[in-house]
C-alpha cells in the first residue's frame, strides 16, 4: 500500500485548447468529464481531424501549435499568438490568425461528438517519475509541461503505482485506469524547453514508451493545491 501521508499536490494544470499550451491553475472544479474546460476546444483542420502531435485516425500533426497557449480570461477562454495579443476561441479573427499562422485552413472548434481526450479525462504525473527520468537524462530539461498534466503530484513514487488505485483530491474521487503511452510531442521545444528527442529515447527502455497514468472521475469536486491526498485500494 502507498504512503500518501506525505503526498501533497504540486501543480493543476488546464489546456483550454487541445495541443496548444496550457495554464497553471491554484483551484479547479471538476465533473465526469475531468478539468472543467480542459481540452474543451481544438484546432480542426478541413478534413475536420483535431491538431496534434502525432497522426492517428482521429487526429493530425499540425506543427507550431505549441508556441501558442490558451487560457481563461475573464468568462472567456482565448488563445495568445506569439505575435502579442490574445483573440477568443469561437471567433472568426482568430481561425484568420491561426490559418496564415499554421499555413493551412483551421478552426477552433468545440468539442462534439469527436472526443477530444486521447484515451482518458484526467492525466497524472508524479515528481517521483519526473525524478527518476531526470537520473536517466541530465540534462535532457525534464520538465513536468512537457508531459501536459492535470495532476501533478508531489510524491516520491513513480506514477505507474497508481494503476488500480482510488485517489481523493479534496472532494473529488478519481480511479486511476491506464498508463499513458507518449508520443514525440514530450519532446518538442515549447518556450525555454528545447527539442530534446532523448526523453523519450529514455521512456521507451524504461517504460515501454509509458509514462503517467489516467485517471476517469468517479465523484466531481473541488481540487485545489492545498487540497489533501488519500490514495485507497481498488475502488474503495
Amino acid at each position: 500500500m502507498l504512503n500518501d501521508k506525505n503526498t501533497k499536490v504540486k501543480s493543476l494544470w488546464r489546456y483550454p485548447v487541445k495541443s496548444l499550451l496550457g495554464e497553471e491553475l491554484q483551484e479547479i472544479r471538476v465533473d465526469l468529464r475531468g478539468f472543467e474546460g480542459d481540452r474543451e476546444f481544438a484546432v480542426v483542420n478541413t478534413q475536420g481531424r483535431l491538431g496534434s502531435g502525432k497522426n492517428t485516425r482521429r487526429f493530425v500533426q499540425i506543427d507550431n501549435l505549441l508556441s501558442l497557449s490558451s487560457r481563461k480570461q475573464g468568462n472567456q477562454f482565448v488563445v495568445e499568438l506569439p505575435s502579442g495579443g490574445s483573440l477568443p476561441v469561437l471567433s472568426r479573427p482568430l481561425d484568420d490568425q491561426l490559418s496564415e499562422y499554421l499555413g493551412q485552413k483551421v478552426t477552433v472548434e468545440r468539442e462534439s461528438k469527436v472526443p477530444h481526450f486521447d484515451d482518458g479525462s484526467v492525466h497524472i504525473i508524479t515528481t517521483g517519475g519526473l525524478s527518476s527520468l531526470e537520473k536517466m537524462i541530465p540534462k535532457g530539461q525534464v520538465d513536468e509541461r512537457r508531459f501536459r498534466p492535470n495532476i501533478v503530484l508531489d510524491a516520491d513514487f513513480d506514477d505507474n503505482q497508481l494503476l488500480g488505485k482510488t485517489i481523493e483530491v479534496g472532494s473529488v474521487r478519481l480511479e486511476v485506469t491506464d498508463k499513458m503511452r507518449r508520443c514525440r510531442m514530450v519532446t518538442l521545444e515549447q518556450r525555454e524547453l528545447l527539442h530534446a528527442p532523448e526523453i523519450l529515447k529514455a521512456i521507451t527502455i524504461t517504460g515501454a514508451v509509458n509514462f503517467g497514468v489516467y485517471a476517469r472521475v468517479i465523484s466531481p469536486g473541488v481540487m485545489s493545491c492545498q487540497s489533501k491526498i488519500r490514495i485507497l485500494e481498488g475502488g474503495r
